[in-house]
């Protein structure tokens, strides 16, 4: 897969009208309502708190086409990720109601972080599917077992590192990294 990768200003990234998570209606869904829709039924506020708390992730990249219609470059995998960022970088984006909560959130977000995203353009909207497609619907990524977490916490202490600077290093509690070591 020889797709281009590259950063792209927030603002020149769409939400995808066609969002397997939207309800089917006959009218094209102006980005406003799917940011409404995603807020109110797709745990947005969730994903922003946790970019508000621990920043954003570069783990999870997302897909987008550039659109043959009319130039768009819509984000195919990741619309939720990315009206989180559209709504901490502009939380009057949001949905009047939820608004007071993004702009709580976005005091504690650096914008220069969210201002380009990481995104991995299809060629087209057919040759992302079978990707998103396996994303959505194959378990890929096999959660840790409590040794194998316990694991993975103690080595920073292995290498040298105080609890504390553990506990920092991998966003974790002290806690967390004394209760591995026993």
């Amino acid at each position: 897969m020889d797709w281009p990768s590259r950063k792209e200003k927030l603002g020149a990234l769409f939400l995808d009208p066609k969002n397997p998570r939207l309800p089917k209606r006959a009218e094209p869904y102006l980005q406003n309502e799917i940011i409404a829709e995603l807020v109110n039924h797709s745990n947005v506020r969730e994903i922003a708190s946790s970019i508000a708390e621990d920043g954003y992730s570069p783990l999870e990249q997302m897909i987008a086409h550039v659109s043959e219609v009319d130039r768009k470059k819509y984000v195919l995998e990741g619309n939720r990720r990315l009206t989180a960022c559209k709504l901490l970088r502009n939380p009057n984006l949001a949905p009047k109601e939820h608004q007071t909560y993004f702009k709580r959130l976005a005091k504690k977000v650096d914008p220069n972080e969210i201002s380009k995203l990481q995104v991995l353009f299809a060629p087209n909207r057919d040759a992302a599917l079978k990707l998103i497609v396996r994303k959505h619907t194959k378990n890929t990524v096999k959660d840790w077992e409590p040794i194998m977490q316990a694991h993975f916490y103690v080595q920073p202490l292995e290498d040298g590192l105080s609890v504390k600077e553990a506990a920092e290093s991998l966003g974790v509690t002290e806690g967390d990294i004394k209760a591995a070591r026993y």
